[in-house]
């Protein structure tokens, strides 16, 4: 066989084993898929006893800690502060993650944006959000990844494609579904089933929406889960226990419920914490909470970065 012919062959062969690879990657299940989630007891029994592919192909990617966007070339920072809004990590131009991206506010839906719009549309999305909560009177905490970046960067982590909050089971009816500040609004609270199917009223009741990056913020509950315990559980579709005191009624639907449980004392009374200049609550004990979610090397990146940095936001002004 001539070299020219045997690079004919590699080039087919390689072209091909990538053309087998990117359409199993097409219908590969992920969390955003009602068909995998409307599962029974036993279904759920066997993902739970699943291998770690099985684990990751379920779960969301905050809590894996998958990158936003596999489109993007430049590493990210540790923390936004260790770069300049002109850097080029933060002026490139990316896909957006299609699991956290809401298609109807986003048109087109791949429409590419920078990694600083992202950034502070995730931002914009936990001020708004706060002051929802504190217009009903509802408490919440900062929660899941945007605990993490509140944690090690006061901020956003450079790379998350959302934010999360968490508040009590018992509040989350209070939470009106429909635009905040009028039709013309910026933002917009939409039932999860609306976007995910009716699996994520077993975790996630609400998001709130920017309607003019298609980027939101989940919006957890969590339960007590008796009047004297000294545990609360997590609301969570993998969640090592079954909780039956966990609400079927609005806003939640009456499929089986899962959370992981971690001690009271991490919980209450919530803080006040700082993120990018806006004071939140957080967990009493959040490193702890962390820990328990996401192992001892939780305050440690879980994927690729800049060498150095690390540097938390400024905290200015507080703005309340």
């Amino acid at each position: 066989m001539t070299m020219q012919c045997l690079k004919i062959v590699v080039v087919f062969l390689f072209e091909r084993t990538t053309a087998i690879f990117l359409q199993r990657e097409a219908v590969r299940p992920n969390a955003t898929q009602p068909s995998e989630l409307h599962m029974d007891e036993a279904d759920l029994q066997k993902e739970r006893r699943g291998d770690e592919e099985t684990w990751q192909l379920g779960a969301p990617r905050w809590q894996i800690g998958k990158a936003q966007s596999f489109s993007s070339h430049a590493l990210p920072p540790k923390c936004p502060a260790d770069v300049s809004p002109d850097s080029p990590y933060m002026q490139e131009h990316v896909l957006p993650d299609p699991v956290h991206t809401i298609c109807k506010y986003r048109q087109p839906c791949d429409r590419k944006g920078s990694n600083l719009e992202r950034l502070q549309s995730i931002r914009g999305l936990l001020g708004r959000t706060k002051q929802l909560m504190n217009d009903i009177g509802i408490p919440y905490a900062i929660y899941g990844g945007s605990a993490i970046g509140q944690h090690r960067c006061g901020d956003v982590l450079p790379w998350d494609s959302d934010c999360d909050v968490v508040v009590w089971m018992q509040d989350a009816h209070k939470i009106p579904p429909g635009d905040l500040d009028g039709v013309n609004g910026k933002y917009s609270v939409v039932p999860s089933h609306e976007l995910h199917g009716e699996y994520t009223g077993t975790s996630i009741p609400f998001v709130v929406a920017d309607k003019t990056t298609g980027f939101y913020c989940d919006v957890f509950f969590m339960h007590r889960l008796s009047p004297t315990s000294n545990w609360v559980g997590l609301a969570w579709p993998w969640g090592k226990e079954t909780c039956p005191s966990m609400s079927d009624e609005y806003p939640f639907n009456s499929g089986i419920k899962h959370c992981d449980k971690i001690p009271l004392k991490y919980v209450l009374p919530f803080v006040p914490c700082v993120l990018d200049g806006i004071q939140h609550t957080c967990f009493q004990d959040q490193p702890a909470y962390l820990e328990d979610q996401y192992g001892a090397t939780w305050n440690h990146a879980n994927v690729s970065t800049q060498s150095g940095g690390g540097t938390r936001t400024s905290l200015r002004q507080v703005r309340n």
